[in-house]
Formats: C-alpha cells, structure tokens, sequence
C-alpha cells in the first residue's frame, strides 16, 4: 500500500487534466490521487476512471480551505500518512 496521497479541489476542468496526467507521468512513487470536484460541469468519466482513486463531488463550492481540509482529513483516515 503507498504513503502518498496527492489532494486536488479543482475549480477549471482544463487544468487539472493536464496536472494529473504530468503527476503520473513524472512521480515514481507509489501514490493515490484524491479529487473533490468543484467544477460547474463536472470531470469527464473516462478521465476519472483512469486517474483518480478516491472522487468526490459536493452540492455546493465548498471553498478551497474546506475541500483540502476535508480531503486530507480523509485521505489520512484511509490509511495515507503523506
């Protein structure tokens, strides 16, 4: 099982795609990608499939602060410490 956990909260779709496609191509660590998306018209499902590990989607923008703490705080009850 990996130690690293990596948090993404994006609010632009076009970003992120490329972020985490450079993440995997570039980190050579054993790693699990957390997402809680805030976009307005959401990830495309292929995209979350292949990359993402743990997806989250809230009703509302929870804001930057609050999504990463929300995050954090689930990625390290799942057991990641990093």
């Amino acid at each position: 099982m990996s130690e690293v956990a990596f948090c993404f909260n994006p609010i632009r779709p076009d970003y992120i795609q490329r972020a985490i496609e450079t993440l995997y191509k570039y980190t050579k660590c054993d790693f699990r990608v957390f997402l809680m998306d805030q976009t307005v018209e959401g990830l495309p499902s292929d995209f979350i499939r292949k990359y993402i590990h743990y997806y989250f989607r809230p009703f509302h923008n929870l804001g930057f602060a609050k999504s990463a703490n929300e995050m954090m705080w689930t990625a390290y009850r799942q057991g990641y410490p990093y």
